[in-house]
């Protein structure tokens, strides 16, 4: 019986070794961002087409939970929400972008408060993360 013991021991020791691993590797940030994109596309889709037909640009109540104050800017040439990241400030200077399908590595984009950030990775549909 101590053997059998023993060994369902070890096992779910590894076993909680394995799934501690695996949720401190995972980046959440990247995580929260894609998923929310992804469950939300349909409303992403809708700021995009406003966007480009030239009317407001009114974000729905839940980006306030994205979006640093469920803001969205216009600029002149896409959107810019911007993304709260760190807790200690308002604003990095990171956050999701409606730039159209390839706007280019060296594409600037306003972000926080005089500061420029770059289309680092794809959302989708023309939607890129900017740090």
């Amino acid at each position: 019986m101590s053997v059998l013991m023993a060994v369902l021991g070890w096992m779910f020791l590894v076993a909680a070794s394995v799934v501690g691993a695996g949720v401190w590797a995972v980046d959440w940030r990247t995580a929260f961002v894609d998923g929310v994109v992804w469950a939300q596309r349909d409303a992403f889709a809708e700021l995009a087409a406003d966007y480009r037909e030239g009317r407001p640009v009114e974000p729905p109540g839940w980006m306030a939970y994205v979006s640093v104050g469920g803001e969205v800017r216009v600029l002149d040439r896409g959107l810019y929400l911007p993304v709260l990241v760190d807790e200690w400030r308002g604003e990095s200077g990171a956050g999701i972008a409606y730039l159209g399908p390839s706007p280019g590595a060296d594409r600037l984009v306003p972000t926080a408060e005089g500061g420029m950030g770059r289309p680092v990775r794809e959302l989708g549909d023309g939607w890129w993360w900017v740090e």
